[in-house]
């Protein structure tokens, strides 16, 4: 753009900012690797997260290939179109900093969201907006009923105060706000996985694994806390499998329990599952008198479990004691249905 051409006052201290850290306009995409030690890198870094939480991607994370956290990879191009992002973000501030401290302040309207700013707040650093962000996270956290909104405000918490150990940021306010909701987020966690449907338990599952994505990142205190929550999770038996069996493979793998502990509590759901599938159909809740699908000889349903148990584990099906006919015997079979399932007879 020509120096003579007005522009808004956004534009003018973003195009000093990068003349300042010696990043160039260019609509090539240039892959940047920088090193959060260095103060030009730490700098640059800062103002292109900046830029983005106003709408301006001039930069996009990409991954750094190298040793420790310090390393942060970036491909930058300045693309036409990002002067009019520009031109909208302007309603923001003047400044880069000032717009970005505002609009975060802007989104930040439930819980989750407004812990994502203060993920992007320590990042950007935009210290002038982060005791307003915690105030609200406070008051948000506080009054959360939610657990599944709780945990997942925990991942970007967790990250949040990696960002200030690399950052030089002090995040002790922040690392309190995490253990206050990860204590309420653990003690409602039982009871809000049991009895839930098949969709709402796949939700939790994936609510759990957020955290456990990011619980290495917490105090040692949080995270044997955490353990202890999935341990009483596990054993509880209101809990969707799904749940609880995936709270059995976190422990497993963190050591928590053992592998023979782990079988004992699989098999136990194993032999519930196999109990209620070893009930014909119409059956499940009653023990009355079937007529048997290969003789039509009436016959206790418990024979006739047997005759199903032995299909389940791949043999030869007696149907019931009076034909004792196994599958491809050549006996005619006078009802039709699979071998070994009995029907409900009229008697």
């Amino acid at each position: 753009m020509p120096d003579d051409v007005p522009t808004v006052p956004l534009d003018a201290d973003l195009r000093a900012t990068a003349k300042r850290l010696r990043l160039n306009f260019e609509a090539t995409v240039r892959e940047l690797t920088l090193d959060l030690r260095k103060p030009n890198d730490l700098a640059r870094s800062q103002f292109l997260r900046r830029l983005r939480i106003l709408g301006i991607d001039w930069g996009e994370p990409k991954t750094a290939y190298g040793k420790g956290t310090f390393k942060e990879g970036w491909a930058v191009a300045w693309e036409p179109g990002l002067s009019v992002a520009v031109v909208d973000a302007a309603r923001h501030g003047t400044t880069v900093e000032e717009a970005a401290g505002a609009a975060l302040l802007e989104s930040a309207e439930d819980l989750v969201a407004v812990t994502e700013a203060v993920e992007q707040a320590l990042a950007a650093d935009l210290e002038q907006v982060l005791e307003p962000l915690l105030a609200r996270l406070d008051g948000f956290a506080a009054r959360e009923a939610d657990i599944g909104q709780l945990l997942r405000t925990l991942p970007p918490l967790a990250r949040a105060q990696r960002y200030g150990d690399v950052r030089r940021t002090d995040t002790d306010r922040l690392a309190l706000v995490a253990r206050q909701v990860l204590a309420r987020a653990m003690a409602g966690l039982p009871s809000a996985a049991s009895g839930i449907s098949p969709e709402a338990a796949a939700t939790l599952r994936s609510d759990i694994d957020g955290v456990q994505g990011v619980v290495g990142l917490l105090a040692e205190d949080d995270q044997r806390a955490w353990t202890d929550a999935l341990t009483e999770l596990a054993g509880r038996p209101s809990i969707p499998r799904t749940i609880a069996g995936r709270a059995t493979r976190i422990l497993l793998a963190g050591g928590a329990i053992d592998a023979y502990d782990a079988a004992s509590r699989l098999s136990r759901v194993l032999q519930q599952a196999r109990s209620q599938l070893s009930r014909p159909r119409g059956l499940r809740a009653s023990s009355r008198e079937t007529r048997c699908c290969w003789c039509t000889t009436v016959d206790s349903s418990a024979s006739l479990m047997n005759g199903f148990n032995a299909l389940m584990r791949k043999r030869s099906p007696m149907c019931c004691r009076s034909c004792a006919a196994p599958s491809g015997s050549g006996v005619p079979r006078p009802n039709p249905g699979r071998c070994g399932r009995a029907e409900p007879g009229n008697s």
